[in-house]
Order: C-alpha cells, then structure tokens, then sequence
C-alpha cells in the first residue's frame, strides 16, 4: 500500500479522505511526521471528526518532546495555513477556520499561543460560500510532473446535484493504489468507465514507475454533464506545465458553483458536455 496508507473499509460508502492503516512515529523525525500527518489532513479537506486528526494530535505529542514550542508552533502552520500550495489553489474557507481552531486548542491544552495576527485575519475573513473546492491529496501521483500530489476540483458533499461523481470516493483510492503497483496498465489502452471528477486517472498519469511506460491511450467517460466538466478540468489541471494561476482557477470555480446553482437538469433532457470547460488548451492524453 501506498507509503504505509490505505483508504478504509466501505469503499462505496464514505468519500475519500487520507487515512493511515497505522501510526507509527519515526523517533529520529518527530517533527517531519507531524508536519507530513497535518499536510496531508489539511490539503485533502480532510473533515476534523475523522480519526487522521487523533493521530495528527498523536504526533503532535511526540514532537514537542524536543522541540520547543515556539519552533513547533511554527512548524504547525507551515504545514497547513501556511503551507505553499494553500495559496495555490482557492480552498474550501470553512474547512480552514476549523483546522485553525483545532490548531488553537491543541496549543492551548499544552500552553502555546497561536500569532494573535494569524487568528484575527482568518476569522475576518469568512470567504465566499461555493459549491466546489480544491483538494490536494499528498502523496498521490504527481511525480511524473514535479508535484506532490494530485489537485481536484470537487464538491464537498457526497451525493449532491443528482450524482456521486462531484467527489472522490474510496473506491477511486484503491483502484489508483492497485493501478500504481501493477503492471498491468503498462503501455496498453485504458478505459475508466465512470471517471467522476479523475482522482484515479490523474493519479496513473502522473505516477513514474521505473521501467515501467504509463498507458499508450486513456479514454475516460462518465453520464453526467457537470462531472465531465470537473473531470476535463482536474485533468488538465494535473497534467498541464505549468499549472494554471490561481486566478484562473478561482475564476473557473465560480463559473461552476454558479452553474450547480442554477438548478438541475430535468430527467431526460440531453444536455451537451462544453468542450470549454477547462482553464487551460486540454493536453494530449494520447
């Protein structure tokens, strides 16, 4: 499994989150496993009732048997709040001021203090509430492009606007895992069957496996208009170099809530995919 790292039991039942199988702290780098642990949490929008963040706290007390607070304290926002793509892409503003809070009383239980700054500027600004936010999943794919991982455009909310597909699900994790670590795939034509938004082909076409050629042809589809739309976009999104700035891609999320918004198509009525829906010239898959 993927760096120790498997999605939960329930596969099509619960969305896709970063998870550890277990928790085992490197005693010679508290402080990385931390910082690692509360990067991927805080990227993917991982919910704060989910157990990642019990582990996360875990960490957190392992580290400051070493480290002073101060540098800790530090450490803690570079690694979420603070940390570079945060600012790379718009993410979801009521999700932020949780983990903010969390952070908040984390430090308070242990007789820390966050910058006064730092609190004053997040809870003043409570952002604007849209139907779609960015998710990076640390640690999935992204090698074959220089990246950390993959980056989604998706809904925070499982089933909504008639579908399943505007998120990531488990089921999407296992078959990026097993796709990863096989061979199978290797120079051959694909067809995923129900992409939804392309956790688990942007994952395959940004992986390297040494010796191993990615697919020679990827053909993706799924039923409903606005899925394709998110799934062309994240597509070009994590494949293109460079990335699109983040103004565009705020743009583009707000043409996309605007557009779920409006209301939902009626049952049998055919509606065209808009082959204009990424924010960059789409890249050759083939």
């Amino acid at each position: 499994m993927r760096n120790g790292w498997r999605p939960s039991s329930g596969v099509a039942q619960q969305r896709c989150e970063v998870r550890p199988h277990s928790i085992m702290i490197d005693l010679d780098n508290r402080p990385g496993m931390l910082c690692y642990l509360l990067t991927r949490g805080h990227l993917a929008g991982v919910p704060l009732s989910r157990t990642l963040w019990s582990h996360v706290a875990t960490a957190l007390d392992a580290a400051s048997i070493d480290e002073s607070p101060q540098h800790l304290v530090s450490q803690l926002l570079m690694a979420s709040l603070l940390h570079p793509l945060t600012a790379a892409a718009p993410r979801d503003p009521a999700h932020a001021r949780e983990v903010l809070e969390w952070l908040r009383e984390q430090c308070q239980a242990r007789g820390w203090h966050l910058p006064p700054e730092l609190i004053h500027e997040a809870l003043s600004h409570p952002g604007e509430v849209l139907e779609v936010y960015y998710k990076t999943y640390v640690g999935w794919g992204g090698s074959a492009v220089g990246r950390v991982g993959v980056t989604l455009l998706e809904s925070g909310s499982g089933i909504t606007h008639n579908t399943t597909g505007l998120t990531t699900w488990y089921g999407a994790a296992v078959l990026a895992d097993w796709a990863t670590d096989n061979e199978v795939l290797a120079g051959r034509r694909v067809v995923e069957l129900g992409a939804g938004v392309g956790f688990t082909a942007s994952v395959i076409l940004t992986s390297t496996a040494e010796g191993r050629p990615p697919p020679t042809t990827y053909l993706l589809t799924d039923c409903h208009h606005h899925v394709l739309t998110l799934l062309h976009h994240n597509l070009t999104l994590n494949l293109a170099s460079p990335p699109p700035k983040r103004q565009d891609l705020e743009v583009f999320q707000r043409e996309v809530s605007e557009e779920l918004v409006k209301g939902e198509v009626e049952a049998g009525e055919v509606v065209s995919w808009p082959p204009g829906g990424a924010t960059t010239t789409p890249v050759e898959l083939i």
